[in-house]
């Protein structure tokens, strides 16, 4: 699905990908009422097939219950020595135009139901881990900056001893936060790692973990320097908030309203991009009109005058971005309007092209963006759900490859056999497993075989 032909379409039409889903997905031919009446999902074509040269599946005489537990003897299953996934094939699907539609089958929602029962621990665990450390990050900064300005302000009232035993809780504090702020930025450090070593092309085209990268490395700037800019600051306690609403759009519940939130703003960006030719030239204008009364020394540089915005061209700029939406202060330019015939004229003209026309364009192409996009809410959920347990999956594979790679110490062995049954559990069907098939008997309650 991935490839592409000369005429850039998949050699797979969604048409007979379709048809191959649906003989998938089949029944034992029994009466439906009947109570030994089964559904029978086959997943052969999603998971990793057996070294080259043998059959994905055998039929056997009987079949096995699903496999809970990598660490049961079960007959038909040998346990892989190195785990392989399952989701690459579904996250092709899932970034393929022509084949998105077929994700709402049913033959791969059950399975990413089933996936998603084994990752979801690990991603709230990875959203809860986040969350904490930019709740410390955030703290770390306000209160240092708050630190800053009580001691540049402090008056000889307090006494000696007090101002010592709040200087040594707040130095503690500091020191505390520091260094769980490291350890934190090295786990990060070392998740990154890893996933670029997974795929570096796929991981660099990806603008969340140019974002992660980012975060890391102001953080670590806040952590080494001594004095702060502040522009890295802003920088920083931007980029830790946005990256938490990213993770939280991953929840399937949420990704409808983050889609929304990206694709409207990709959109409105690119439309007033496409116009703003026309903003410069009306802020150049006014700037024109408005500059010389703006620089006579008898004005006063008072923000709520309007013809402060007109000092220098980049506040003119901003100015008419303002004006744009609505907030002209037309009091304050009312007298420029009666003695200017010439400022009337680009004053009423701005109104009715940028005030009027562009801005209620903009406001039906925000409309519509949000209807096509709540239309296809299934379609994002199931596409946000296949993103997010690809990416666990593939991430808690390279932490497998890393585990494996640890000295075989003795002492480490138990911790390396705990992390590594864990890990496994991640797999619904292990790579040699000849049986990739669920049978679900839907008349005796929820029983699958």
């Amino acid at each position: 699905i991935k490839h592409k032909n000369i005429f850039d379409k998949s050699p797979l039409p969604p048409n007979s990908v379709e048809k191959f889903l649906d003989k998938s997905l089949e029944t034992n031919k029994k009466f439906p009422a009947d109570e030994e009446y089964e559904i029978i999902f086959d997943y052969s074509f999603l998971v990793a097939h057996n070294e080259k040269g043998t059959q994905p599946y055998l039929p056997q005489e009987s079949y096995q219950p699903l496999i809970k537990d990598h660490e049961s003897a079960v007959r038909n299953v040998q346990f892989p020595e190195k785990l392989k996934p399952e989701m690459d094939l579904l996250f092709c699907m899932s970034k393929s135009k022509e084949h998105r539609k077929l994700m709402q089958h049913p033959i791969i929602t059950s399975f990413l139901d089933m996936k998603w029962q084994r990752v979801k621990l690990y991603f709230y665990f990875n959203i809860f881990m986040y969350l904490l450390f930019a709740i410390l990050l955030n703290a770390y900064i306000l209160l240092n900056i708050e630190d800053k300005a009580m001691n540049g302000s402090e008056s000889g009232i307090t006494s000696n001893d007090t101002k010592t035993s709040q200087s040594n809780l707040t130095s503690t504090g500091f020191h505390v936060a520091w260094v769980l702020i490291l350890i934190f930025l090295v786990y990060f450090t070392v998740r990154e790692f890893l996933q670029f070593a997974l795929s570096p092309k796929f991981y660099s085209t990806d603008y969340e973990n140019i974002l992660d990268v980012s975060i890391i490395f102001f953080s670590g700037y806040i952590l080494i320097s001594s004095e702060w800019q502040e522009t890295f600051v802003v920088i920083t306690i931007i980029l830790s908030w946005t990256e938490m609403v990213l993770l939280t759009g991953r929840l399937p519940k949420l990704s409808t309203n983050i889609q929304m939130l990206k694709t409207v703003s990709l959109n409105y960006f690119l439309f007033l991009l496409s116009y703003f030719l026309l903003l410069i030239a009306f802020a150049f204008s006014f700037y024109s009109l408005l500059h010389k009364n703006a620089t006579n020394i008898s004005t006063k540089y008072n923000a709520t005058e309007d013809q402060y915005f007109f000092v220098n061209p980049y506040m003119s700029v901003m100015k008419t971005f303002v004006m744009m939406m609505g907030e002209f202060q037309a009091d304050s330019l009312a007298p420029e309007m009666a003695n200017s015939l010439t400022y009337f004229c680009l004053f009423a003209l701005f109104v009715f092209i940028i005030a009027i026309v562009l801005l209620n364009l903009l406001t039906g192409l925000a409309v519509g963006d949000t209807q096509a996009i709540r239309s296809d809410a299934e379609q994002l959920s199931c596409a946000s759900r296949i993103r997010v347990i690809y990416e666990m999956e593939s991430t808690l594979l390279q932490w497998y490859k890393f585990v494996e790679e640890w000295p075989k110490y003795t002492f480490l062995r138990p911790v390396i056999k705990y992390l590594k049954s864990k890990i496994m559990n991640i797999s619904l069907f292990p790579d040699t497993s000849y049986n990739k098939r669920i049978h679900v008997l839907p008349n005796k309650g929820p029983n699958i075989v």
